[in-house]
């Protein structure tokens, strides 16, 4: 990630950070004063969303490091890391959230439910759309798993606020079904405990090394293959890190051709991958002759042992 990457995951994040302040504040303010569970859940998810900011602003200080001696890949794998720090916090949120709405179901509140809490929510659920939009839209751009899953967090925060704004109007409209403000608020655990698994699951997937997707890795065979010089390739695999792919893979060219012909071969395959999709960042290709597979066991019988 350069320098105006990591610029535009801090402006955006920043920006975050000031409107969950706005929406927590609001939310929690006439909650408390509308008496509404719903909506007291809802600012607790907006706070959240502060602790999975805060994630994403220090982690790309140090997910943005140059590869260095003891980390000759570089730092990428902390995104993911961070990534799926975000989907455990929104886990916790969620199941604390759901058995708290659980003890209350059939508690009569103290106090009616006020129509005044359904301003937090419907501020929110305008709010939290907007900012969905700004850092899906910037994650995108310059591919960070973190910033998105941190967008998702937003949109999850918007549409947590639907069922709350619904059970302050009906709790309004009808006072005696006290249950719908809890049940409201149950339905807002299980909206972050979906994005919880939908953030987690990826960055599970990335930080043990993932592969592409098959259709990808079928076009990466083809798009090698598609060289007169490559007379076949094996041992192709992929890596997913933090929203790029690493490969590495054997190709076979004719045995008669010099070093240098076969490394401007190996030149131009490295190209035509490199174009093929932008998340590819790094191939190595392991050069072989093209020959039986008996005589490659009697000039080389090492090369048929393998650790993996």
């Amino acid at each position: 990630m350069n320098n105006t990457n990591t610029d535009s995951v801090k402006k955006v994040t920043i920006l975050g950070i000031v409107m969950n302040i706005i929406f927590c504040l609001i939310k929690a303010a006439v909650g408390w004063i509308g008496n509404s569970q719903a909506v007291i859940a809802d600012a607790i998810h907006s706070l959240s969303d502060l602790v999975t900011d805060f994630a994403v602003l220090i982690g790309v200080r140090y997910w943005d490091r140059e590869p260095d001696a003891t980390h000759t890949y570089g730092h990428r794998k902390i995104e993911s890391l961070v990534t799926f720090g975000i989907g455990v916090v929104l886990g916790i949120v969620g199941i604390r959230l759901f058995m708290n709405a659980l003890q209350n179901l059939s508690q009569p509140a103290e106090h009616q439910t006020g129509l005044i809490a359904a301003v937090g929510p419907f501020v929110s659920i305008i709010g939290k759309e907007v900012m969905y939009r700004i850092t899906i839209k910037t994650g995108k751009k310059i591919k960070s798993s973190a910033l998105i899953a941190n967008a998702w967090h937003h949109r999850s925060d918007a549409i947590s606020s639907i069922p709350a704004l619904l059970a302050v109007v009906l709790c309004s409209i009808f006072p005696e079904a006290f249950y719908i403000d809890s049940i409201g608020a149950m339905i807002v655990s299980f909206f972050i405990l979906k994005v919880s698994f939908d953030i987690m699951k990826p960055a599970v997937g990335e930080m043990i090394d993932k592969s592409a997707d098959q259709r990808l890795m079928n076009l990466i065979r083809e798009t090698v293959l598609s060289f007169d010089d490559v007379k076949s390739t094996h041992k192709l695999r992929s890596r997913i890190s933090s929203g790029v792919i690493f490969l590495d893979l054997h190709i076979q060219v004719d045995e008669s051709l010099s070093i240098m012909e076969g490394h401007e071969i190996s030149g131009k395959v490295k190209e035509k991958l490199f174009a093929l999709d932008d998340r590819i960042i790094d191939v190595l290709i392991h050069l072989e002759p093209a020959i039986t597979e008996t005589r490659k066991a009697q000039l080389h019988p090492d090369d048929n042992l393998s650790r993996l």
